[in-house]
């Protein structure tokens, strides 16, 4: 029994030891003063807090183990997820550089960090930090003396991410007055990254302020871009902490990278085919995952941030990734767009690399420096970039509309007085355009108002011609011979007592002759008028076949395009047009026939004047129609003057044209009745002397 106490008390005193001599403290070893120490590597860790841990010799090592660093913190002693956690290792120093001042850089990304050598504290971030640097995101300079060949560096660091020493550089270097390599790690970690901040915040309002004034969409997705992503550049400059708790911008500027993945998603999706369900998915997620953070600065929760945390880089990774995929899509497409976005798709793949790159360094599963940021600030400057692009194209566009304008109202005032005996012809022109503009049912109803009139004039002239032909005039020479040969003994006795009376014969009888003739004289012009009469009523009734009425009534499409075609014969004749129709007879649409025929007749005008307009011989215009069960879809096809690919998007616009007497309304006002009729039209041409077609397409 003595014999097992004796070596129990043996066992126990020397227990301490073997466990003290199992675990050593790792040294690194700075072989000089010309090139830095790297610290990464293994280091004794624990995440029991105790003072006594950084005193430069430890009794025990209990509760310690050795992990890399930078990295992520394993679970320790039963605990999964901790706030602190302790880094001790030996640095040893040659015997030239005693007396000596280097800087340890210590990246641990917005925590409290306590750092001591020797068991004296040199340096403490934490609470209270408005009248001292913070280094929020970028390497940690503390410096201290080399007194002696090793010292003891203990670390101590109170996160809420569970890495302590996050990412690269982690090092030791001399003092320097000036340092290059540690003025790019700064710029790059710090300085840049408020850069690019503030310049999303800028350009976020600026855009903001552009679609308030426009409307224009794009404009509102570069402005959500930039104001949402800038918590995450901006919220980590030093300002920031010096006024507010750090926690809670550490909460807050996962905001940032939330918004970021939503709203690139959003822009994306507008230039190709919006999704409105996927669109509002990812809205309610990272929505939900942004009340989440917010909540966490009011009701924080250690383990559910955590979660939260993870969550954040996947959703916004996941998104990043269907984004890519849409970009993918537009390019694959061949989708026509504005301006080039094949850069935005290269961005796309730079940021979600680095992307993936931060998320594998978050988790721990290496070590490295950070590129989310810089992933970010290109996707979000090409995105910039592009909004910047389309404003200066719109810009450019609708200055050179405005010189056009200025330069044709120049030339209009330089000929207002030579032009004022041609009002009038200005006037039916503006009566035309009206008319094809949709003002046709008022033509009609004053046809039909003057067919009305005609009508009646027509009975009356009629009844006019009854009478005269029903006038005894042509009776009076015999009513005369009648009345003087009867009673001509009694009117030679009135003669012998009234001379005078002897003229009356001859009086009666030049009266009957002018009233004869008259009679006649009225005749013919009864006649005439009766003629003409007939004339107007055959030409108002020739005129409604083409002004038509404002209801849906069956076309054929073959009767109406030779109608339009033989208008124009003059023309086909004069310029050698040689037109090809390939209309089936029986091709009936239902529709409003003024606003088919004035559409028809201008898309049709419209090609003969590029074929006019063309230097080239060999005029060709080709029309033609097909049907399915919806719809009927006709093609008016011309190799003339061409059109070039910036005027595609506005040459329905009201007053864009490229002819020098053009007025820019003909095109407008047949989009307009097409879209009134329920159809589509669309325009299409390989460039300047290569022709275009124009597409109809009408409901059946």
């Amino acid at each position: 029994m003595m014999k097992f106490i004796i070596f129990a008390f043996i066992f126990l005193s020397i227990c301490p030891l073997i466990a003290k001599a199992s675990i050593q403290e790792p040294v690194f070893e700075m072989s000089s003063d010309e090139s830095p120490l790297d610290l990464s590597g293994q280091w004794l860790f624990t995440n029991i807090d105790k003072e006594i841990f950084k005193d430069s010799e430890l009794t025990t090592y209990k509760g310690w183990s050795m992990i890399y660093a930078p990295g992520g913190w394993p679970e320790l002693n039963d605990k999964e997820h901790y706030k602190v956690g302790w880094y001790r290792a030996k640095i040893k120093f040659p015997e030239s550089m005693i007396g000596q001042e280097v800087v340890l850089l210590l990246d641990s990304y917005i925590s409290k960090v306590e750092v001591f050598m020797d068991g004296q504290r040199i340096f403490s971030r934490g609470e209270g930090q408005s009248s001292k640097p913070f280094y929020a995101i970028q390497p940690i300079p503390t410096k201290f003396k080399v007194t002696k060949n090793i010292h003891t560096l203990s670390i101590r660091i109170n996160t809420i991410l569970m890495r302590g020493v996050y990412q690269n550089p982690f090092q030791l270097r001399v003092s320097k007055p000036y340092d290059f390599k540690l003025f790019f790690t700064y710029m790059y970690t710090d300085h840049l990254k408020t850069f690019a901040g503030f310049l999303l915040l800028i350009f976020g309002v600026f855009f903001a302020l552009l679609y308030y004034k426009t409307k224009i969409k794009i404009y509102l997705m570069a402005s959500l871009l930039g104001l949402g992503t800038f918590p995450y550049f901006g919220f980590t400059h030093e300002v920031f902490f010096k006024a507010f708790n750090y926690n809670n911008i550490l909460l807050l500027h996962y905001l940032g990278i939330l918004s970021m993945a939503l709203f690139s998603n959003y822009f994306c999706q507008y230039l190709y085919k919006p999704n409105k369900k996927s669109l509002l998915a990812f809205t309610a997620i990272q929505g939900g995952l942004a009340l989440l953070f917010v909540s966490q600065v009011f009701y924080f929760n250690f383990e559910l941030f955590l979660i939260i945390r993870k969550l954040c880089f996947i959703s916004s990774f996941l998104i990043a990734g269907h984004s890519f995929y849409v970009f993918f899509k537009i390019h694959k497409n061949n989708h026509n767009q504005e301006v080039n976005t094949r850069y935005i798709f290269f961005a796309y793949f730079i940021y979600l690399s680095f992307a993936l790159h931060d998320i594998l360094l978050a988790l721990g599963a290496f070590s490295s420096i950070g590129l989310l940021f810089f992933g970010n600030f290109i996707l979000a400057s090409a995105i910039i970039w592009y909004s910047i692009q389309h404003f200066t194209h719109i810009f450019f566009t609708n200055k050179k509309l405005v010189n056009n304008l200025q330069e044709l109202t120049y030339k209009l005032e330089s000929k207002v007085e030579k032009r004022t005996q041609e009002l009038k012809k200005s006037q039916s022109q503006l009566v035309e355009m009206a008319h094809k503009a949709g003002m046709a049912e008022v033509a009609t109803s004053v046809l039909h108002n003057l067919g009305n009139a005609t009508n009646t004039l027509s009975t009356y002239t009629s009844k006019i011609m009854d009478i005269i032909k029903a006038s005894p005039v042509s009776e009076l020479n015999k009513l005369n011979s009648l009345v003087f040969d009867k009673y001509r003994s009694d009117f030679e006795k009135s003669v012998q007592s009234q001379p005078k009376l002897k003229t009356l014969p001859e009086a009666y009888n030049l009266l009957a002759q002018e009233l004869q003739t008259d009679y006649k004289n009225l005749s013919q012009c009864c006649e005439q008028l009766d003629e003409n009469v007939k004339k107007v009523s055959s030409i108002i009734s020739y005129q409604k076949k083409y002004t038509g009425h404002n209801f849906k009534e069956e076309i054929n499409i073959h009767n109406l395009i030779k109608d339009i075609l033989d208008s124009h014969m003059v023309l086909i004749e004069k310029y050698q047009i040689s037109t090809t129709v390939n209309i089936p007879d029986y091709l009936i649409v239902t529709t409003e026939k003024n606003k088919l025929f004035h559409a028809l007749y201008n898309v049709i005008d419209n090609a003969i004047g590029a074929l006019m307009n063309k230097t080239t011989a060999g005029n060709r215009l080709e029309i033609t129609a097909s049907e399915d069960s919806e719809s009927v879809r006709i093609c008016v096809k011309d190799n003339g003057v061409g059109i070039a690919k910036q005027d595609l998007k506005t040459i329905f616009y009201q007053g864009f044209t490229t002819k020098n007497q053009g007025t820019g309304l003909g095109l407008h006002v047949t989009y307009n009745s097409i879209k009134e009729i329920g159809g589509e039209i669309k325009v299409n041409s390989d460039g300047p002397h290569l022709g275009a077609e124009f597409q109809i397409i009408l409901p059946k």
